[in-house]
């Protein structure tokens, strides 16, 4: 009997973390972008993970998502450009997978060069959950170098440090 690539991937999400509300990672699925049985399977595979459908991207004023799924036809010029536009805008705030339609090189080079992570779609199962590990893993340390950054910023508004020490 053979077994899928999602039944033997390990969880890489700690029972704290699925359990507690506070760190649930906010995962936006522009319609279309991934069949439901694979969100589905991507939400047993990585609890810590809220998917939400979304109609259409997101611009910068809309609720915050930490990655962003979404699909694009490089067989569509215009397409391509409006993603590349609108990856330059959220990829700043967000990791963004693509999945394109009509793999291409260039496109998928236009997209790769603002930072997107690009499959050919239909991506499978399995590509799907290695490219969500891999943006659950950059969050975490984001998350990271964003605290130390924060406690360092705020000593020094606060003066903790002395301003003969901060200068130096």
């Amino acid at each position: 009997m053979a077994m899928g690539v999602l039944s033997v991937m390990p969880d890489v999400s700690s029972p704290a973390e699925s359990r507690n509300a506070g760190t649930a990672i906010q995962v936006g699925i522009v319609d279309g972008a991934v069949a439901p049985g694979q969100v589905s399977a991507l939400g047993s595979l990585f609890p810590v993970f809220k998917f939400e459908t979304l109609l259409d991207w997101p611009n910068l004023t809309s609720r915050h998502h930490h990655i962003l799924v979404a699909a694009v036809d490089a067989n569509l010029p215009d397409s391509v450009s409006r993603a590349i536009q609108r990856l330059q805008l959220l990829l700043p705030l967000r990791r963004v997978l693509v999945l394109l339609h009509n793999f291409n090189t260039p496109a998928a080079s236009l997209l790769a060069d603002t930072g997107a992570t690009v499959l050919r779609a239909p991506a499978g199962e399995g590509a799907l959950a290695l490219a969500q590990s891999k943006h659950l893993n950059a969050l975490r340390r984001l998350s990271v170098a964003n605290n130390g950054l924060t406690h360092l910023g705020r000593d020094l508004l606060l003066g903790r440090f002395g301003r003969d020490r901060v200068l130096a």
